[in-house]
């Protein structure tokens, strides 16, 4: 049971889920000074508005430190209370309003627009005009006349010179000396038959 609990839920599984989803809203409604979103949520971002402002009003390093813990963005918080909170110096309270709108197409949940009661003017478009030189009016178009094209010259291919090949000199098979039969000294015990028995040779 969630006896004497005043925070809801959103649907968030996590705290830091919903402190996420009410540090993005907190920070677009000092953005844009408006924003659309459920009825529900709006409720829950009003009073942490409220706060915020009412912190931006003591203007000391405390109160500072506080909105920075909340919103974790130095820019918003140096917004807050530079231009936002100076505006509300004379009101004791009430810096939002809720304005109801028709229920969103599709689930049918209650739509509303949550805004701050005094808004910032913001500059309005055309009247600033940009540091520089002063604007001059255009002049008449002159005509054009339509540049001749250069023809680039294509650069010729330089050959490359391909080196010959030098033929290998094959060397010269040398022809092997055939070596003379030596004829055999015959013995001369055989000498000395060839003698006797064939005497005319």
């Amino acid at each position: 049971m969630r006896h004497r609990k005043r925070k809801k839920r959103f649907e968030c599984r996590t705290m830091g889920h919903r402190k996420a989803l009410m540090r993005s809203l907190l920070s677009a409604l000092l953005l844009h000074q408006r924003i659309k979103t459920t009825v529900a949520r709006t409720k829950e971002v009003r009073r942490a508005a409220d706060k915020l402002v009412t912190l931006g009003k003591r203007s000391t390093l405390h109160a500072r430190r506080q909105a920075f813990d909340i919103l974790q963005d130095k820019a918003l918080v140096k917004k807050l209370f530079e231009k936002i909170a100076p505006v509300f110096e004379k009101r004791a309270g009430g810096y939002t309003r809720i304005i109801r709108l028709s229920p969103r197409h599709g689930d049918g949940a209650e739509m509303a627009i949550l805004e701050l009661t005094e808004l910032i003017a913001a500059p309005e478009r055309g009247k600033i005009k940009p540091a520089g030189k002063p604007h001059q009016p255009l002049k008449e178009k002159e005509e054009v006349k339509p540049k001749e094209k250069k023809e680039k010259a294509i650069p010729e291919k330089k050959e490359k010179a391909i080196p010959e090949k030098k033929e290998k000199a094959i060397p010269e098979k040398k022809e092997k000396a055939i070596p003379e039969k030596k004829e055999k000294k015959t013995s001369n015990f055989l000498e000395g038959l060839r003698k006797r028995f064939r005497p005319d040779r």
